[in-house]
C-alpha cells in the first residue's frame, strides 16, 4: 500500500503526520491577560490531592519519557500482508481484511470483493457482510452459511447494498446481506462468485455479546502511524467522564505507548480494538463508511446509544454534565427519533496556551500530560452547517445503516433524525490552524470536567510506569 511510511524511520513518521494533521500555528499574538475568565468555573479539589500519589511524577525522567512517546514500532502482521503495518501487542482479533472468491477476470482485480466481517441480526434474519466491493459496477455474488459442525445449510444469493460516500474511488464500502433460514444458526460464512463454488476462506459470523452498555463510541480508523498516547488517554478518559462504556478502535498501526494503553483498555474491558487495513487503496478516508458499518452492526444489540467520532472529537453537553442526561431532556417528547445530529465547531491547535481559570497547582499536570480540551480554551465562533462536518449519535436498533457526516443511509420505518440545538451540545474538534477570517470565541465548557479528567489521565499515566 502506497500510504504506509517505510518502518522504523522516526524522521519520515513525523513528516507523515504533519500530511495527516493540519499544521500548527505560532500563537495568538493578542495578549489574553486581563481578560474575563467567561464564567469560566473554578475546579474545586483539595490541593492536598494534587500532592497524593495519584499526581506524583518523576521530572527527571519526563524527557527519557519523551523519547519513548516519539520511537516507532510497527511490525508486519504477516508474510501475505508483508506492506501491512499493525500496532505490536497481543490483541484477540476476530477479524480482518481477507479478498473474497468473486474475482470475475482473474487478469483484472476491479471486480475483487475485499470482506471484513460477517454480523447476524435475529431481528432482520440476516447475516450482514461488511465489505469494499466495486463503485461502478455491480458484483454478483453468493452466500455460503454454515454451522458449527461445517454442514452445509445454505448458498443465497447476496444483495449488495453500496453506501454513498465513495467519492468517486473505484472502491466504496458496502454490506452484502445474506438471508438466513428461519432458525439456523450459522457459524461461519463464505462469499462466492457461484453457487457451485467450493470454498477455501471462512469468515466467522459475529453473534451479539452478553452485555449491555448505556453509551458506547465508534472511533474511525486512525490514520497510519498513530502515535499520540495523549489524546488517545485524554479523549478516552473524557468520553468516560460523559458516559462512554465503551470503545470500539479500528487501528491501521500504532507507536510509541499508544499499543499499550489500547492493549489496557481492551484488557480492562473498556474497548475492543480491531487491525484495519484495507486491501486496496482505491476507497475514501481509509474505508471509514465501512468501519461505521462494521462498528454499529457489531455494538447494535448491546448498546442503547452508539456515538461515532474521530479519536480528536468530542461530543460536548453544554448545560448537562453528561450524554445520558442531555439526550434523555430531548428525546422525552421525541419518541420518533433515531439519530441525534451535533453541528461542529473547531478548536485551532494553537501553539499558544491559555491557561487563566485553571487552578495554578494544576497548571503543570495539564502541560504535562497535554491537555489540550483544558489549555485550548478559544474555538471558532463558526458552528458548521448541518450539512457539512456534523455527526451523530444514533438508538442503533432504530437505523439501518450509516454514512459519515450528517448520513444515516436508511431507518426504520417511522423513524428520524433531530439537530442537537447548538446551545446545548456541540461536536468540538481540536485540529488545525488558527483562520484569520474566522474569529475566536472563548468556551469553557470542557472546564467543568477538569478535576476529573486530570485524576484520571494523571492515574492512567503513572499506571504505566
Amino acid at each position: 500500500m502506497n500510504h504506509k511510511p517505510e518502518v522504523g524511520k522516526k524522521a519520515d513518521v513525523k513528516s507523515f503526520r504533519q500530511k495527516l494533521r493540519a499544521p500548527q500555528v505560532e500563537a495568538i499574538e493578542e495578549a489574553l491577560e486581563g481578560l474575563p475568565e467567561d464564567d469560566a468555573p473554578r475546579i474545586a479539589a483539595p490541593k492536598n490531592r494534587v500532592a497524593g500519589n495519584i499526581f506524583e511524577s518523576d521530572v527527571k525522567n519526563e524527557h527519557v519519557q519523551e523519547e519513548k512517546r516519539e520511537h516507532i514500532k510497527v511490525n508486519p502482521r504477516n508474510d501475505k500482508h508483508s506492506d501491512t503495518y499493525v500496532l505490536p501487542g497481543t490483541f484477540d482479533y476476530d477479524s480482518d481484511w481477507f479478498q473474497t472468491e468473486v474475482n470475475l477476470d482473474d487478469d483484472d482485480n476491479n471486480n475483487d470483493v475485499y470482506a471484513f466481517s460477517a454480523h447476524y441480526d435475529a431481528s432482520d434474519t440476516v447475516v450482514r457482510v461488511v465489505a469494499l466491493t466495486p463503485t461502478f459496477q455491480t458484483v454478483p455474488v453468493f452466500c455460503r452459511l454454515e454451522n458449527n459442525g461445517q454442514v452445509l445449510l445454505s448458498v443465497e444469493e447476496g444483495k449488495e447494498v453500496k453506501m454513498k460516500d465513495h467519492h468517486d474511488r473505484s472502491y466504496t464500502a458496502a454490506v452484502i446481506l445474506c438471508k438466513v433460514h428461519k432458525g439456523a444458526q450459522p457459524a461461519r460464512l463464505a462469499v462466492l462468485q457461484d453457487k457451485s463454488q467450493t470454498p477455501t476462506k471462512y469468515m466467522k459470523v459475529n453473534y451479539p455479546k452478553k452485555e449491555h452498555h448505556a453509551f458506547s463510541v465508534c472511533v474511525t480508523p486512525f490514520s497510519p502511524v498513530y502515535w499520540d498516547a495523549h489524546e488517545l488517554v485524554q479523549n478516552t478518559e473524557l468520553g468516560i467522564i460523559l458516559g462512554a462504556e465503551h470503545f470500539t478502535f479500528y487501528v491501521q498501526s500504532a507507536s510509541g505507548p499508544v499499543p499499550n494503553y489500547l492493549e489496557k483498555y481492551q484488557g480492562r474491558g473498556v474497548a475492543e480494538v480491531l487491525p484495519w487495513s484495507p486491501l486496496i487503496d482505491e476507497v475514501h478516508a481509509y474505508g471509514q463508511i465501512a468501519a461505521i458499518q462494521d462498528c454499529l452492526f457489531r455494538n447494535k444489540a448491546t448498546s442503547d446509544y452508539i456515538l461515532f467520532q474521530d479519536i480528536n472529537e468530542i461530543f460536548m453537553p453544554l448545560k448537562h454534565k453528561s450524554w445520558k442526561d442531555l439526550i434523555e431532556a430531548k428525546l422525552k417528547h421525541k419518541p420518533k427519533v433515531a439519530a441525534i445530529v451535533f453541528l461542529k465547531s473547531f478548536f485551532p491547535l494553537v501553539d499558544a496556551k491559555d491557561l487563566a481559570g485553571i487552578e495554578e497547582y494544576y497548571i503543570p499536570l495539564v502541560k504535562k500530560y497535554k491537555l489540550y480540551v483544558l489549555s485550548n480554551p478559544w474555538r471558532e465562533s463558526k458552528v458548521w452547517d448541518v450539512r457539512m462536518r456534523s455527526k451523530f449519535i444514533v438508538i442503533p436498533n432504530r437505523v439501518v445503516s450509516l454514512g459519515i457526516v450528517n448520513n444515516v443511509n436508511k431507518f426504520k420505518d417511522g423513524y428520524t433524525s433531530m439537530t442537537m440545538d447548538t446551545q446545548e451540545g456541540l461536536l468540538y474538534q481540536y485540529q488545525g490552524q488558527k483562520d484569520e477570517s474566522k474569529p475566536l470565541v472563548m468556551d469553557t465548557s470542557a472546564r467543568r470536567f477538569a478535576s476529573d479528567l486530570i485524576e484520571r489521565v494523571a492515574e492512567a499515566w503513572n499506571d504505566e510506569k
